[in-house]
């Protein structure tokens, strides 16, 4: 999550209560207010807020107590503002919001994985909670609805049609604000075919990683026979690969060897259901070496479209030394992992592969 996130997230809110746009009593969730001023639209005509007296809006007391002190701490410095300043400061936060483009953050928001959603949406109060989900495609909102044991009915659909397209303004305003924690693809400078993969593509990227580095360290067993012994503990599938990769590899230098086992020991050490964990989290290690040489909005890009529990994996990766022994090793890990991501990026995947795609850890 992006480091100023937090306070723009707090102001965000507070803009969007002070708007009016959310109902002042929870016993009518159907009702919105009429817009009090023209602040929210851009217009700058003043708007009476001498009400608040330091208390937090009703839609906001249901934040956790540091947002609501955060919160309380800028609706004090507000109304220390002259009513002309107010209705700037109200301006400049919801302008904000609408300089992004919907169409453009709807096209990136569909690869986001549900758990990254969902881990963003528990620091959220209940009514923001239940818009976005009723917001999201299908196949993100019924895992997030069903993790936050939230409605799949949104207040936009249960608003009644004299108020729909405030509603449908507040809906977007909100959208737009909780996505802006995420990176999209425009915020990167001359994207990658890595950046560019979907969620499914990365994920079978990070498979492909793993069977491939899997494949290399099984060029280091010296006994013949003991290559079928190890290739047990896979599915048949997962064998399969790492056998069509094997026989794919023609010279490989004894110290690609050297990593490709250490790689695969390590991942075997840390997890005992090795069969169904250790391609993906051989993956992972050979992604995280990748965006070593990356910045953190590439980063954060990446992690994004991954489960979270995976991505928290990646970041423990990051934050620890890699078992590369040099930059020369480093540069080829990179370079063999970009030339898997152009690949899969220019031959995208049919239906019948997301299933192998997706990460088991």
């Amino acid at each position: 999550m992006s480091a100023n996130y937090q306070p723009v997230r707090i102001e965000t809110l507070i803009a969007l209560a002070l708007s009016k746009r959310w109902p002042r009593d929870d016993a009518d969730d159907v009702a919105v207010e009429k817009v009090a001023g023209e602040a929210a639209n851009g217009g700058a005509s003043e708007t009476d807020h001498s009400e608040l007296n330091g208390g937090l809006p009703f839609v906001l007391r249901s934040l956790n107590a540091p947002d609501r002190d955060a919160a309380q701490a800028l609706l004090r410095r507000f109304e220390k503002l002259s009513p002309g300043d107010q209705n700037r400061w109200l301006a400049s936060r919801l302008g904000r919001i609408r300089a992004s483009s919907p169409e453009k953050n709807r096209r990136f928001e569909k690869d986001i994985h549900p758990s990254q959603i969902t881990d963003a949406l528990r620091h959220e109060p209940p009514r923001i909670q239940s818009l976005i989900v009723g917001l999201l495609p299908s196949s993100q909102a019924e895992p997030v609805a069903e993790a936050l044991g939230v409605s799949l009915s949104s207040d936009v659909d249960s608003s009644s049609s004299m108020h729909q397209p405030t509603v449908t303004k507040l809906a977007d305003f909100v959208r737009q604000a909780f996505f802006a924690q995420f990176v999209s693809t425009t915020a990167l400078n001359g994207p990658t075919p890595l950046d560019l993969l979907s969620g499914v593509e990365l994920a079978r990227l990070i498979r492909l990683l793993g069977v491939r580095e899997t494949a290399i360290a099984c060029k280091g067993i010296a006994a013949v026979e003991t290559v079928p012994a190890f290739l047990k503990r896979f599915s048949a599938e997962d064998a399969h690969a790492i056998v069509f990769h094997l026989a794919a590899l023609k010279t490989v230098k004894p110290e690609r060897i050297v990593f490709a086992e250490t790689v695969a020991r390590k991942a075997i050490n840390e997890e005992s259901d090795v069969a169904s964990t250790m391609l993906d989290r051989v993956g992972l290690a050979l992604l995280a070496i990748v965006l070593e040489t990356r910045g953190t909005l590439r980063r954060r890009h990446i992690a994004q479209k991954l489960p979270i529990a995976a991505a928290r994996e990646l970041e423990e990766l990051l934050n620890v030394s890699q078992p590369y022994p040099d930059h020369e090793m480093a540069h080829r890990i990179v370079a063999e992992a970009q030339s898997l991501a152009e690949n899969l990026h220019r031959f995208p995947l049919d239906a019948g592969e997301e299933r192998r795609g997706a990460p088991v850890v």
